[in-house]
């Protein structure tokens, strides 16, 4: 490493990595850095990042991980939990809640 500003010391495990300060700098990232629970920022390596990600969904149960996905495609939209909420009116019939990508001009 021909500049030691760029490292950047490991939370999870103390090791240091290279984490650019800017998008400007040269260099391939080798972890990241995240807001943590109490609004830190923290830096992780990408060896330690893969295993909380492994962890994660590893206590996840298939519903958990359902919902997961549904929160990736749908964003703010995704349920909060997997039974329909009974206060929201179900769609109308015969209109598709999403438009295809074929239909749209």
């Amino acid at each position: 490493m021909d500049d030691p500003g760029l490292l950047t010391e490991c939370m999870g495990c103390g090791r240091w990595f290279h984490l650019r300060r800017r998008m400007d700098q040269p260099g391939k990232d080798c972890g990241d850095a995240i807001v943590g629970e109490a609004l830190g920022v923290e830096t992780y390596c990408q060896p330690c990042l893969d295993r909380m990600d492994r962890e994660a969904t590893a206590a996840m149960t298939k519903e958990d991980r359902a919902m997961a996905v549904a929160r990736m495609m749908m964003g703010e939209h995704a349920p909060r939990t997997a039974q329909p909420d009974p206060m929201t009116p179900p769609p109308p019939p015969g209109r598709r809640r999403f438009q295809r990508v074929e239909d749209a001009e």
